[in-house]
């Protein structure tokens, strides 16, 4: 069999193409990304430069693929309201495009990932856009009779994830420590994040496009198990103390633009334990496994890190 991958070369497409040369080692992997990929790969792996903007280069990129896992997107919060057509364009354009060449390609199963609901779609252009995106994967499903199976991810955590330019909480509260700064956290902390591990996401991401798609469902995934943004830092802050010296403290600074206070999120798993599933990592054994991933980063990443939020 052969699968394409949207976003191959980024943090969670990585972790997918790990995920299945280890679990699916016949299964011939095509990365679709404008970005060469970060991890090493073998001869079942083939990169493929291709931008989601671009429909003709997603139709020879998906070619004699049987599923397609659309990874690609642009993130943010406060980083993409300068930026917001861009969001857009990646997110709501490219979606239809994924959409699109998968049709015309014969492609029989296709993933698209969403992003959680509440108190409406209007907190940044990550969320509206993601939601868009979501619609287009349900009216492709309805349409066209495509398996397209929905997911909404929450918060996936573990190596590979990208230290900038959007600032995401687990990579950067370790950055803080490795570099003696303190770990700012928005607000009171007590919003909540479910995190999940890749290693885990990608299992649930496997399963559901072989058994989501023909079902009219959008699901949520994440671990099911939400903890506030204070608790999940001081998890960090105590891993890290366990192997290195750090003067890091917590510190409260202004909600950014982009972001709502008291937002609590977690997973509604109730799909997955219907399915006996269950998510398996610890938040706590991701934070020691991207601990382990950043401090054997070549130096010249964290230096660019560095000089990208603090100059």
């Amino acid at each position: 069999m052969r699968v394409a991958i949207t976003g191959g070369s980024g943090f969670l497409g990585t972790n997918l193409m790990l995920y299945l040369r280890r679990t699916e080692p016949d299964t011939e992997i095509v990365i679709v990304d404008i970005a060469t990929p970060r991890a090493p790969i073998d001869e079942k792996v083939r990169y493929v430069y291709a931008d989601i903007r671009n429909l003709s280069s997603l139709l020879r990129a998906f070619d004699g693929s049987e599923e397609v896992y659309h990874l690609a997107g642009i993130l943010g919060t406060s980083e993409l309201i300068a930026v917001s057509s861009l969001a857009c364009e990646t997110n709501i354009v490219g979606a239809n495009n994924v959409m699109d060449a998968c049709r015309m390609a014969g492609v029989k199963r296709v993933y698209n990932v969403a992003k959680p609901h509440f108190d409406g779609y209007d907190e940044n252009a990550y969320t509206l856009t993601k939601h868009a995106g979501e619609l287009l994967g349900r009216l492709y499903q309805q349409k066209y009779g495509m398996e397209v199976a929905t997911v909404r991810w929450l918060n996936a955590v573990g190596p590979y994830q990208h230290l900038y330019p959007v600032r995401k909480f687990l990579p950067f509260m370790i950055l803080c420590c490795m570099t003696g700064r303190d770990l700012e956290i928005y607000g009171d902390g007590t919003q909540t994040i479910d995190p999940i591990d890749v290693d885990d996401l990608s299992r649930f991401t496997v399963h559901a496009i072989r058994h989501l798609g023909s079902k009219h469902e959008v699901v949520d995934l994440g671990s099911g198990r939400a903890i506030n943004c204070n608790t999940g830092a001081e998890a960090i802050l105590r891993q890290f103390r366990n192997i290195w010296a750090t003067g890091s403290q917590i510190k409260h600074v202004p909600m950014r633009e982009g972001e709502k206070p008291g937002v609590n999120l977690v997973a509604d798993m109730s799909y997955w334990e219907s399915q006996g599933m269950k998510a398996e990592v610890s938040f706590f054994e991701s934070v020691r496994r991207t601990i382990d991933y950043m401090l054997a980063l070549p130096q010249v990443e964290i230096d660019n890190a560095v000089r990208f939020y603090w100059g």
